[in-house]
């Protein structure tokens, strides 16, 4: 609490310098944010590896954006996909390798019937529209 009321102190009097940033124009912000994004890769291990992972998954991202596909959840999935990965293994080393305990908890259970039933929505939506937008084609016709 203390560290949010001097960041509050601190940065009040660069607002307005800082807001300033968001006139200059894209295609000179762009470049110095990509090249800040290859120093700052480049520098955590030393390794070009790592800064043509980090164009590649970069292009990926760009291309996914441009076809319309949501960004958001895999970021999500990169960010929370380990963690989620280390407290399955804790989980399942907890009660030796039993799967049970994903459903016979009441929480557990309740939890995964949400995300089964997101999964399911996610996959069953399109095509209820498609078949709702191929009716209305023929009604119409």
């Amino acid at each position: 609490m203390i560290v949010n009321v001097l960041i509050l102190v601190f940065s009040r009097p660069f607002i307005a310098i800082l807001s300033r940033l968001l006139d200059v124009p894209y295609s000179v912000l762009g470049p110095i944010i990509v090249i800040c994004c290859i120093v700052g890769t480049y520098s955590v291990q030393n390794s070009m590896m790592d800064v043509w992972l980090m164009l590649g998954f970069g292009v990926a991202g760009f291309l996914l954006e441009k076809i319309g596909f949501p960004l958001v959840s895999i970021i999500l999935g990169v960010v929370l996909g380990p963690i989620a990965e280390s407290e399955l293994r804790r989980s399942l080393a907890m009660t030796q390798g039993d799967l049970s305990v994903f459903w016979t908890r009441p929480i557990s259970a309740i939890l995964l019937a949400i995300a089964i039933a997101l999964v399911v929505m996610t996959v069953v939506m399109p095509l209820v529209r498609r078949r709702k937008a191929d009716k209305d084609e023929l009604r119409d016709a």
